[in-house]
């Protein structure tokens, strides 16, 4: 501890120092009237003699002039200058990677550029070849009905002769009362036979009606708003200047150093915060689904600053990103879109059946779970139930809680994966939701909450029975514990992993723990 004695007594000891090594100029970012004289070990910043007396009045300071003798000959000053090389020489590096970039971004331009228009043309090709097979079947048909009109046309011309040739013979043998009789006998027997032709002509003389119908498929893809394609972005470039050798540097710059927690709660929310969703928005931010407090809050991880905090209708339970800089956000009753390109806004929404609870997106259509009943749902932009899954064959129900679930595409297959916190199971279906596995052999998993992808075929999963988050190979049916009971964990809801920073971000609820419940953390 440094009192107003102490610092005397220092200033007389280094009384023999130059005046040049005295003078300090620089001035205190705290008390910019005041200059710069001493350094702070505690906290390692440096102060002036303002800051002695109140910020950091029980904190050990050292006189800089003192400190900095023989500064230059120190191991300290030495690292520092090697390090400082070390970061020239990957600047360098990482300028030529950059400068090589720059000549392949014109490349990957023209070459998806060609590949998207080759496509377009590909599907020009197939619409050309399918309307030229429907206008064929349209003029089949108008054909067949020309051919078939002309025909009861001069048929019907042909009656029409044979009846005035039969009313002309008639009337020339009215006076002979004998032929008039057989003659009329005879035209009596052939109108039998005019009849019967002309019912066949009625019959045929009609117009075979049809109607262009639009493919309801190709109508559900215009209505995605996708249906030519999209750009998958890909992180090739950030993950390999991630990957460059750093060396063992022990020298941080603070401002990027990720702290283990985030306080995710701001003066607006009435509520002790309860998150029941955390989703990666981008390479250094995150989306909170704030049940209790009716909110969705967009957090920066880097600066851990609330970016956006967004007022909704319901009560949020978990989130899922779409293309065109939007997401989705599950209520009880409701699928709601919200818009994420400049700020957190609040599009149109989709009404669902059941209470739902996990959603997530895929091939223009949404996977939810619902409770009342227990089920799986897939379902289309318009809110229209695709197809669902509730019980297995002998009529069981399959699920109890399925309060998350996630979709996972890679090169071997496109699978959903549900945690149900009622089973403590882990169950996988396919897209067109028939089980193909269900993960049972994970009993130190208990009470299964979020669940989300955590690199190729592993799952990340929280257990909130368990108080600890795994990793669980799908491939292997293996469970890791890689935050649990040496951390402390505290009944873990919800998580995402941020493969660039290879790190777990995960928020906790735990009753009347208001300090617990109001946080992020990474880890």
């Amino acid at each position: 501890m440094t009192d107003d004695s102490e610092i005397k007594a220092a200033d007389t000891r280094f009384s023999t120092l130059s005046l040049d090594d005295t003078i300090c100029t620089e001035p205190c970012d705290e008390h910019p009237s005041m200059t710069i004289k001493y350094f702070c070990q505690v906290h390692q910043s440096l102060i002036c003699e303002e800051c002695t007396t109140c910020i950091h009045k029980k904190c050990t300071v050292d006189y800089i002039p003192l400190l900095a003798q023989g500064y230059k000959d120190c191991k300290e000053y030495k690292d520092l200058n090697d390090h400082l090389a070390l970061l020239t020489n990957q600047m360098k590096m990482c300028s030529k990677r950059i400068e090589s970039c720059l000549n392949e971004k014109d490349n990957v331009y023209t070459s998806e550029l060609c590949a998207l228009r080759k496509y377009r043309e590909e599907i020009k090709v197939y619409f050309d070849k399918r309307e030229a097979e429907i206008i064929a079947k349209m003029k089949g048909i108008k054909d067949n009905d020309e051919t078939r009109l002309k025909r009861s046309k001069k048929r019907c011309k042909e009656i029409l002769v044979e009846i005035e040739a039969m009313k002309m013979k008639m009337k020339m043998t009215e006076r002979r009362s004998k032929s008039l009789f057989l003659l009329s006998k005879k035209a009596l027997q052939d109108l039998t036979h005019v009849m019967a032709d002309l019912n066949d002509i009625n019959r045929n003389s009609t117009v075979q009606r049809y109607a262009f119908s639009k493919d309801p498929y190709t109508e559900r893809l215009l209505e995605s708003g996708n249906y030519l394609g999209g750009l998958d972005l890909k992180e090739d470039l950030e993950n390999n200047l991630s990957e460059m050798p750093t060396g063992e540097l022990e020298v941080e710059v603070a401002a990027s150093r990720l702290k283990p927690d985030i306080i995710a709660k701001c003066d607006t929310d009435t509520n002790d915060c309860w998150f029941t969703s955390i989703k990666l928005f981008s390479k250094d931010k995150i989306l909170l689904a704030d049940n209790a407090n009716f909110a969705v809050k967009l957090i920066d991880i880097e600066t851990h600053i609330l970016v956006d905090n967004l007022r909704v209708p319901e009560q949020p339970w978990d989130i899922c990103l779409l293309p065109s800089h939007k997401a989705a956000v599950s209520f009880p009753t409701t699928i709601q879109l919200i818009g994420t390109e400049c700020e957190l806004s609040l599009l149109r929404s989709i009404k669902v059946k059941g209470e739902c609870y996990g959603i997530d997106f895929y091939n223009d259509t949404f996977i939810v779970s619902s409770e009342e009943p227990a089920r799986i749902e897939i379902i289309n932009m318009k809110g229209l139930v695709l197809s669902q899954i509730e019980t297995n064959a002998l009529g069981q129900h399959i699920f109890k809680n399925p309060h998350y679930l996630t979709v996972v595409s890679n090169v071997q297959e496109t699978a959903i994966f549900v945690s149900d916190s009622g089973t403590n199971n882990i169950t996988k279906l396919s897209l067109n939701l028939s089980v193909l596995k269900t993960f049972t052999t994970v009993r130190q998993l208990t009470e299964p909450r979020g669940i989300g992808l955590m690199k190729g075929n592993d799952l990340l999963v929280c257990g909130r029975g368990s108080n600890s988050i795994f990793q669980l190979d799908t491939l292997n049916d293996i469970l890791i514990e890689i935050v649990g009971h040496d951390e402390k964990l505290q009944r873990p809801f919800t998580a995402c992993y941020c493969p660039r920073r290879k790190k777990v971000i995960y928020s906790c609820y735990k009753l009347f723990e208001n300090e617990l419940n109001g946080c992020v953390k990474i880890l």
